[in-house]
């Protein structure tokens, strides 16, 4: 007598790190398939269906879909970009409190890309709308300053 049928058996592809929905931060993953297999006496032999792949966290064990790994990535890209604001930002703040006008600084944002909007929002995110401007130059600075770097002239509140 021949004792044959079939089995689900569990195969790791891969690890890795990535956002856990379920813990709320960055946890170790597995990336595991299912497949059903042939058996002959009880000893699975070869594949004879694929059942799917899925991702589980190390942490809490819970399952996910595969896509779990895009939304990964995609809060990698926005934490990036955050580090590259608050990186312009800080260099931003620096050339304010050095003496650069607001108009060369919207200038320079400018010219590496970003448009008028852009510039307006990263002054105000450094100066918090708070600005001084020199009557003789016209010129507007961070209100921190008091004499125009141009001129020497005293600053005004705006």
């Amino acid at each position: 007598m021949i004792i044959w049928g079939s089995k689900g058996k569990q195969k790791t592809l891969g690890q890795g790190i990535f956002f856990c929905p379920q813990c709320s931060t960055m946890r170790p993953y597995h990336r595991k398939k299912v497949s059903k297999y042939f058996t002959l006496y009880f000893i699975p032999l070869f594949e004879t269906k694929n059942l799917g792949e899925y991702i589980e966290c190390q942490w809490c064990l819970t399952t996910f879909r595969t896509e779990v790994l895009k939304y990964t990535q995609s809060l990698e890209q926005k934490h990036e970009q955050q580090l590259q604001i608050q990186k312009m930002i800080a260099e931003i703040s620096e050339g304010l409190d050095a003496g650069a006008s607001l108009q060369s600084v919207a200038s320079i944002i400018k010219a590496s890309g970003g448009n008028e909007e852009i510039a307006s929002a990263a002054i105000y995110a450094v100066t918090q709308g708070k600005i001084k401007g020199c009557r003789k130059c016209g010129v507007a600075f961070k209100a921190t300053l008091s004499y125009c770097s141009i001129c020497g002239t005293p600053l005004t509140d705006q």
